[in-house]
């Protein structure tokens, strides 16, 4: 297929969205999910932005049975699921918002009251890029980076991963490894860990993986010609 690029959102608001240009080595950008942190009183919550068809996966994955929906005070309706005590407990979540989905997860030391009051604090503002959230009560953690992972396919059939996070403003970008359309591109891992492909540049660092952990030649393909910018505002 011819090079294309695509508009994606970081959950976090105050972060500008990103276009990426995928090389002709891609046959297709598949599923994309934004991932970020969220302080409730001293509760962190990992928030997913997802496709709407990933609920029941993203329940089962958590060992969660469905529980019915409750509405939130801003109108979205949230699929409700209960972990299984066995392993551990708590309760699984999903705001509904179109065709996307924000997925969670909490302890079984929160109330179901207590979440809806919560998730009833978040501005979710929907684009064609993703989700937004800004949390009025809540607050984001400090500690964990927001980060966009999308799905790639090459044109081989093999899959590959991009995970894409801000670049740290305090700290130069790397100059190791390659120049290439997209900044730096260096391969990372040692013998007990699965090699990857790190694409620096002076916005976002992108990290590159082959799920089987093979051909990762062909995966340096796609690396040596994507290209990860900000999108104007």
């Amino acid at each position: 297929m011819a090079a294309i690029t695509k508009r994606y959102a970081f959950l976090k608001p105050d972060l500008a969205d990103v276009e990426v240009s995928f090389p002709k080595v891609t046959a297709g950008a598949g599923v994309c999910s934004s991932f970020a942190v969220l302080k409730f009183g001293d509760i962190e919550v990992e928030l997913n932005d997802s496709s709407a068809a990933m609920l029941p996966e993203f329940f089962e994955a958590g060992s969660a049975v469905p529980d019915g929906e409750i509405t939130l005070a801003t109108g979205w309706p949230v699929a409700i699921a209960r972990i299984d005590a066995a392993t551990g407990g708590g309760i699984c979540f999903g705001i509904k918002v179109g065709e996307r989905v924000l997925l969670g997860s909490v302890p079984v030391t929160m109330s179901l009251e207590k979440l809806a009051g919560w998730l009833g604090d978040l501005q979710i503002t929907a684009t064609s890029a993703g989700l937004t959230v800004l949390p009025t009560r809540a607050t984001w953690s400090p500690d964990r980076q927001a980060n966009i992972v999308l799905g790639v396919t090459l044109q081989s059939g093999q899959s590959s991963l991009l995970d894409i996070r801000p670049a740290f403003k305090s700290v130069k970008p790397a100059r190791s490894g390659v120049a290439v359309d997209g900044g730096y591109l260096s391969r990372q891992g040692s013998a007990d860990q699965q090699e990857y492909l790190v694409l620096s540049a002076a916005d976002h660092v992108v990290y590159i993986l082959s799920p089987s952990g093979r051909d990762l030649d062909e995966v340096a393909a796609l690396g040596s010609s994507v290209t990860v910018r900000p999108a104007p505002r």
